[in-house]
Parts: structure tokens; sequence; C-alpha cells
């Protein structure tokens, strides 16, 4: 959800050019950019034939250039994990290469956590957003999610030898739950200018991508596309996005 709206938002925002991609297996981002359902192509189908990723795109109705994960089978999941294990870079110079305009802002949906993925878009990334539910479960990993340590030790340690900011984004906050309340209060002090904000929990979200639209566009005044405009413009001021 968070990667497919902050790509609109940044379009709302001015942003010259934005490419959304999906790297996590169940293909979904494509839901919030009205990709149809029977569309099955996509950009990790052709991984090893980036020259042919421009097929696969699609130019959403938000303005956001999207490429999909593609219909992929379990094997073909895991062949492709393998692949990107042993040969990273069949990722990471497509991604330079695509982010290399400086006009142009990548935005890249992983599966949570460590995976092959993530290690091979890092060396290719300048902002990595981990998003936590305002829940116990986050409150616990809070220490490891702001070391990276959540992504593995190899990520961890990318992230400490390179020029790589780590931003963090509360998901669903019900101002009504104690909990959700409490997890704010212990976040904003431990994360303190590493947190990016809080997204509320609202039905618009849900709502919208049963629509197959972004929150913005689907319910541009509500609480959940405030706050995800509110984080976008905090993403631009750090990375300086070209408008």
């Amino acid at each position: 959800m968070l990667a497919a709206n902050v790509a609109g938002q940044l379009v709302r925002a001015g942003a010259r050019q934005v490419i959304a991609l999906d790297l996590d297996p169940q293909n979904t981002l494509r839901l919030h950019f009205g990709v149809p359902l029977g569309q099955r192509d996509g950009m990790m189908l052709r991984l090893e034939q980036p020259a042919e990723w421009r097929n696969v795109v699609v130019n959403s109705r938000s303005g956001v250039l999207m490429m999909p994960y593609g219909a992929a089978s379990f094997d073909t999941v895991l062949q492709h994990n393998a692949k990107l294990a042993a040969h990273p870079e069949l990722l990471t110079q497509p991604l330079r290469q695509l982010a290399a305009d400086p006009s142009t802002t990548v935005i890249v949906d992983t599966v949570p956590g460590p995976s092959s993925s993530l290690a091979a878009v890092l060396p290719a990334t300048d902002m990595l957003i981990s998003v936590l539910a305002a829940d116990a479960a986050s409150l616990a990993l809070l220490a490891d999610v702001r070391s990276a340590a959540c992504y593995g030790s190899t990520t961890a340690s990318a992230l400490d030898g390179q020029r790589i900011q780590h931003r963090v984004v509360i998901n669903q906050f019900d101002p009504l739950s104690r909990l959700s309340t409490s997890l704010m209060k212990g976040v904003s002090g431990v994360l303190s200018q590493d947190l990016l904000g809080m997204v509320f929990r609202d039905e618009h979200v849900a709502e919208a991508l049963v629509a197959q639209q972004l929150v913005s566009d689907y319910a541009p005044y509500s609480r959940a596309a405030a706050d995800l405009s509110a984080a976008t413009q905090r993403i631009v001021s750090s990375l300086k996005v070209a408008r």
C-alpha cells in the first residue's frame, strides 16, 4: 500500500517521472494502479532481458509508470530468488540505469524482511523505508528495525557502509487504541527524525484497493490521503526529488 500511494503522491507533488517496481511475487502492487487482472506479464519474468522491461510498463491513470512483478509459479519465484542471490547485478544494473536520470524517481516494493531482491536493490538505493503496524509486535521489534537487523546482517552492514537513509512509517494508527497511542510515544522517542510519519487507520484505504485506485484518487480528502501526503513531503525534502 505505502509504495503505490507514495509513488502517486510524488506525482502530485510535482515529481517529473515516477516509476514503481513490484518485486513482491504476490504481484499486488498493480491493483493500486488499475492494471487489468488478466495481465500476467511482468518485469521479473524478463529478469535476464532488462531491455524488454519497457514492454511491461503500464502508464497508470495517476501518472505513475508501473512495472508489475508478473504472474509467476512457486517454482519460478524460487528460481528468481536463486538467480538474484547468485547474480544481484541482474537487478542492480538496470535499476541504476533507470535512476541515472536525475528527473526520475524509482519506488521499489519488496517482500517484508531480508530477501535476495532487497540485497540486489540496496546498492542502487537512496532511502529504505520500513513499514510498521501499530501493534505490540512492532514495538517489540523496534530496536531491530532501527538497526536494520530485522533485514539480516548483510543488509544491516550495507546500511552502515553506504549512504542510505533508513526511515520508518507507522501504518494503521488508531487514536482510540491505548496500545497504538503508547506505541507512537515510544516510537517517536526512539526514532525521532527517522520517523517519516504515521498513517491513520482509515476505511478509505481498503475501499481504494477494491476500486483499484490510489487513496489520493479515490478519497483525496481522507485522513489517510493527508497522512500519505505528509510522509511523501518528508521524502521529497530528504532526497531533494527533482520537480
